[in-house]
């Protein structure tokens, strides 16, 4: 899957119209609506912004005024081919007065999303758990130890009859950390939090 690391946007210019595609990656599918008002906020005069979005299982688009079925569905259909996901693409047009025909319509806005996606730069999904717990002040160093090896973070400690402190790291280190300790620590909460980290060539 292709998950977009951060919002983009670029421009193109064909027979006076102006296209610029925007792109945002989204968390939850109540952000489509926002994004889109933001987008017509941005360029008020503009005279079209078809869009297409996935969130998968959800997916959807829209023409904007121009011809049905002209603009929308090929980008929906751009973003499958793309495996994109938890992205919207809004391709906002000012119209330069000369028309350009259904064909290159529909090419001129797939080559504005296309232009958007290869230059986002690609991201995987972590989740990171966040642990609050207490442990005996003996076990406090040696976890502090691991935890700098194994690249998470402790937060918030408190030396009170035990240490309590917020453990936060990728879930697929920490949880085996955790198991490790699970006689010594108390678990107080537990919260997990899916975030977007730039893709590695090796991933």
């Amino acid at each position: 899957m292709f998950y977009p690391l951060e919002s983009l946007e670029c421009e193109m210019d064909v027979l006076s119209s102006r296209f610029i595609a925007s792109l945002y990656p989204l968390e939850k599918k109540d952000e489509v609506k926002s994004y889109l008002q933001k987008t017509m906020e941005r360029h008020p005069k503009a005279t079209h912004y078809p869009y297409a979005y996935r969130i998968l299982p959800f997916e959807g688009m829209g023409d904007s005024g121009e011809p049905k079925g002209s603009t929308g569905l090929p980008l929906l259909e751009a973003l499958r081919q793309k495996d994109a996901d938890k992205v919207l693409v809004v391709v906002t047009r000012y119209f330069g007065g000369t028309k350009l025909g259904l064909p290159r319509l529909t090419r001129t806005y797939r080559e504005a999303l296309s232009e958007v996606l290869s230059r986002s730069t690609p991201s995987v999904l972590v989740p990171i758990l966040s642990v609050h717990l207490a442990l005996p002040y003996g076990d406090f160093e040696v976890l502090k130890k691991e935890c700098q090896r194994l690249g998470l973070t402790i937060k918030e400690p408190k030396f009170l009859m035990s240490v309590e402190l917020i453990l936060e790291g990728d879930a697929k280190i920490l949880e085996p950390l955790l198991s490790r300790y699970e006689n010594r620590v108390k678990v107080l909460s537990k919260e997990m939090e899916i975030v977007r980290r730039k893709k590695n060539e090796s991933e």
